[in-house]
């Protein structure tokens, strides 16, 4: 297996959980969509076994939030000079998103609230770009690691039902735009894809609705 290295100074991902180096048991080379992918199986468990490689598409595309533009309005008047601090790039992130999502025709989306307190939105795409993608932490059932990472309290049983919900409402169309250039969005790489497959039916009861609401906002 190749991982990709870590910087010398780094002690945990940008995702917010530290990186769990995974030996490749089989005698079989690992297939080249799984070579670099961050999350992998340590028996049982799914870690975070390396960072993205500095040519992916997600890679790119994280390098680019705060400092590239979706809506048509941040696209026109952009700030200057550019954020170049992690806290100004979310700042300059949630105005391009949520006038992103007012352009397509919601303009007043409602933010959940998880933990007892509003999710932040910014830390969730962020988590998921840097886990490569929507997809796949859907198809990597990943949404517990991300919860994780977003360091939601334990009592939330219903954690990763809600995160995936509200990725797929409110972050999916800006991950689309940015990362492959659909909707006209102006993105930083074309590549094929499709929408996330569809969830399961989940059985009554199976969440828990006292940790769950929603708040008006852009997120954070």
């Amino acid at each position: 297996m190749v991982t990709a290295p870590l910087p010398a100074a780094a002690s945990r991902t940008s995702a917010g959980v530290a990186p769990t180096p995974v030996a490749n048991t089989s005698s079989d080379p690992l297939p080249p969509e799984e070579e670099f992918n961050p999350l992998r199986k340590d028996g049982r468990v799914l870690v975070i076994a390396s960072e993205l490689p500095a040519g992916s598409p997600f890679h790119t595309a994280v390098e680019a939030v705060g400092r590239v533009f979706l809506s048509a309005a941040l696209r026109a008047a952009p700030p200057s000079p550019l954020p170049d601090t992690p806290d100004a790039r979310a700042i300059a992130w949630a105005a391009d998103h949520a006038a992103f999502l007012a352009e397509r025709g919601l303009p007043n989306f409602k933010v959940p609230v998880v933990g007892g307190g509003p999710l932040p939105l910014h830390t969730l795409f962020m988590a998921v770009l840097r886990l490569g993608g929507v997809e796949n932490v859907i198809n990597k059932r990943a949404f517990r690691v991300v919860a994780t990472a977003l360091a939601l309290p334990r009592t939330c049983t219903s954690a990763a039902f809600v995160l995936r919900n509200a990725h797929e409402r409110l972050l999916y169309a800006y991950e689309q735009a940015l990362v492959h250039g659909r909707e006209g969005g102006g993105g930083t790489a074309t590549m094929a894809g499709g929408p996330p497959p569809k969830r399961r039916k989940r059985r009554r009861g199976a969440s828990s609705e006292r940790a769950v609401g929603v708040v008006s906002g852009t997120g954070g």
